[in-house]
C-alpha cells in the first residue's frame, strides 16, 4: 500500500511538472504573439502616419495648384513679369525659347493629371504639345521657394542655357511669372529609369543597367568639371533619369546649386534637396553640401539600380533606409548576390557585381573627403560597360 501511495505521489508530481512546462510554453507563445502584434501595430501606425503626411502634402500642393489656376482664370491676358526683362537682357539666353505661360497651359491642357508623367522635390512633369506645330516637349512646373529671387532665377537660367551633354536632358525654354516658374525640356520618349526598376512587367538587363549608371556618372562629371561655376544636382534619383528609345540615359532637373569654388561648402534649404538619403550624412550633420554630396547620391542610385529597391525597405518587420539595409551585405561579400534584383534572374557576372558593390561602398563613405572623385568614378564605371553599348 505504501508503495502504491508513493507511485501515485510521483505521478502527481510528474503531472504537475508537465503542466508547469506546458504553461511556460503557452506563456512563451502568448508573449511572442503579443510582441509580434505590437510590432505590427507600430508598423501600421508608422505607415498610416506616413500616408497621412503624404496626403496632407499632396492636398496642400493641390490647393496651391487650384489657387494658381484661379489666378489664370482671373487674368484674361497673362504676361511675363517685367522685372525679369532687364535682367535677361544682360544674360546670354538667346539659345532658349521664351514661352508665355498661357501657351504652356494650352500645350498641357491646363496641367491635368492625365498629362502628368512624374514629379520630384522641385515640381511636376507634364507632356506638352503645341497645337500648331505638333512639337512635343516636357514641361516642369516648379513649386516656387522664397529663397530664390528673380536674380537667382536668371543666373540659373543663364548657366543652364550653356549645358550641352548627351547624358543631360536638354533645356530648350522657360516661362516665368511672379507666381509660376516653368522649365521646358526636350521630350525623352523612353520613360524614366524609375518605370523600369519598379514595374514588374519591365526589366533592364545587367549591361543596360551598367550603361545607364555610367551615363549618369558622365553627366555628373560634366556638371562638376565642365560647367563654370560647377553645378550640384542633389537628387540623382531614378525618377530624374530619363531614357531614350535606345536606353541612353539623360539626367534631368539639374541646376539646383551653383558652386563658385570647388572647395566651397554651401548652406542650402532642406526643401531643395530631394530626400535626405541623397545628402546624408553631409547635410544631416552640418546642413551643408559639397561636390562630394552628389558622389554619395550616385552611390544611392547604384544601390537602387542593383537591388531594384526604393528609398525604404521592409527589413525584420520594420522599415529601414536602403543604405542602412544593405550594410550587412556589404560587409560579407558572399551575401552580395542575395541583394541583387530578382528580375535579373541571376544573369550577371559575380566579378562585376563585386566591383559595383565596391564602387557603391566607396561612394557611401560617411566622410566626404574619403569618397572617390567623379573622374575616378567614371573611370571605374567604364570598365563595367560592354564596349558595343553606345552612350
Amino acid at each position: 500500500m505504501e508503495y502504491l501511495h508513493m507511485m501515485k505521489m510521483e505521478d502527481m508530481n510528474l503531472n504537475k511538472i508537465c503542466f508547469s512546462s506546458k504553461s511556460i510554453w503557452v506563456l512563451l507563445v502568448v508573449g511572442l504573439l503579443a510582441v509580434h502584434s505590437v510590432i505590427r501595430l507600430f508598423w501600421f501606425t508608422w505607415r498610416l502616419r506616413f500616408s497621412l503626411r503624404s496626403r496632407s502634402s499632396a492636398s496642400i500642393k493641390r490647393r496651391k495648384r487650384a489657387d494658381r489656376k484661379k489666378k489664370i482664370a482671373d487674368n484674361k491676358t497673362i504676361t511675363d513679369v517685367s522685372v525679369t526683362e532687364p535682367l535677361l537682357a544682360n544674360t546670354n539666353v538667346s539659345c532658349l525659347r521664351k514661352f508665355t505661360y498661357q501657351s504652356l497651359v494650352d500645350a498641357t491642357q491646363g496641367f491635368p493629371s492625365k498629362c502628368r508623367i512624374g514629379a520630384d522635390h522641385l515640381g511636376e512633369f507634364f507632356i506638352g504639345k503645341m497645337a500648331d506645330t505638333d512639337e512635343v516637349f516636357t514641361v516642369k512646373n516648379m513649386w516656387v521657394y522664397e529663397p530664390h529671387s528673380h536674380e537667382e532665377f536668371v543666373a540659373h537660367l543663364s548657366l543652364l542655357s550653356q549645358a550641352d551633354h548627351p547624358n543631360l536632358a536638354k533645356l530648350i525654354g522657360y516661362s516665368f511669372l511672379s507666381w509660376e516658374r516653368v522649365w521646358v525640356y526636350e521630350y525623352v520618349p523612353g520613360g524614366s529609369l524609375e518605370d523600369y526598376l519598379y514595374d514588374n512587367d519591365k526589366c533592364l538587363d545587367w549591361n543596360l543597367r551598367m550603361k545607364i549608371a555610367l551615363g549618369v556618372a558622365r553627366a555628373v562629371e560634366y556638371l562638376q568639371n565642365d560647367m563654370n561655376p560647377s553645378i550640384l544636382h542633389l537628387y540623382i534619383d531614378p525618377s530624374n533619369v530619363w531614357l531614350s528609345e535606345e536606353y541612353t540615359p539623360k539626367l534631368s532637373t539639374y541646376g539646383g546649386v551653383m558652386m563658385y569654388s570647388r572647395e566651397k561648402i554651401v548652406d542650402f534649404p532642406s526643401e531643395m534637396i530631394g530626400t535626405y538619403c541623397y545628402a546624408k550624412p553631409d547635410y544631416e550633420l552640418t546642413k551643408k553640401v559639397t561636390l562630394k554630396t552628389d558622389i554619395y547620391g550616385f552611390g544611392v542610385l547604384l544601390l537602387k539600380i542593383i537591388t531594384g529597391k526604393k528609398d525604404y525597405v521592409l527589413g525584420d518587420g520594420l522599415p529601414q533606409k536602403l543604405v542602412d539595409w544593405v550594410q550587412p551585405y556589404l560587409k560579407e561579400k558572399r551575401k552580395m548576390v542575395e541583394m541583387v534584383d530578382p528580375k535579373l534572374g541571376g544573369k550577371f557576372e559575380n566579378d562585376e557585381l563585386c566591383e559595383v558593390w565596391d564602387i557603391a561602398e566607396a561612394c557611401l563613405n560617411e566622410r566626404p573627403e574619403s569618397r572617390p572623385s567623379i573622374v575616378d568614378l567614371v573611370k571605374r564605371m567604364n570598365h563595367l560597360v560592354t564596349p558595343n553599348y553606345d552612350l
